[in-house]
């Protein structure tokens, strides 16, 4: 397997028919999660029609927000051009990819993110001068003055 843009690529396969349930995996998938399953798969969907994903701010601000149910409407793509695409899709293996748990989100999905900081007075959590607490001023700790 090959690392391509921080991806797996594995070698692309003849395109062939997915079975029922790759199907319903591909037509459910978001856009970005397809596009982040494998390498090759942005210029499969741009090679079938969705030509607007050549452009990374259309593709940043869409692929995220549509299926490739919903993609196919919004393309007009006939039934043809639709069972190539999903047949070249499952040639890659973005069926098997999507079972495993790809998950699309943008062009940094696949970078890991952050965990978040454990609640105030949980274990691990920092004091509160190591958070960056600002220190209580002369009215809160008494002080009167002279």
């Amino acid at each position: 397997m090959v690392k391509e843009n921080g991806r797996d690529s594995a070698p692309a396969q003849a395109p062939r028919a997915p079975s029922g349930a790759e199907r319903k995996a591909l037509l459910e998938a978001r856009v970005s999660t397809i596009i982040d399953a494998h390498a090759d798969a942005l210029g499969v969907l741009i090679e079938h029609g969705f030509t607007l994903l050549a452009q990374a701010p259309l593709r940043w601000a869409m692929a995220h927000t549509v299926n490739l149910a919903q993609a196919f409407r919004l393309r007009s793509l006939d039934a043809a051009d639709q069972e190539a695409l999903l047949a070249a899709l499952t040639g890659l293996g973005v069926p098997d990819r999507l079972s495993r748990g790809a998950r699309g989100h943008g062009p940094d999905a696949d970078v890991p993110q952050e965990e978040p900081a454990p609640a105030a007075g949980a274990p691990g959590a920092p004091l509160a001068a190591e958070a960056g607490a600002a220190e209580p001023d002369a009215a809160d700790r008494g002080d009167r003055g002279a």
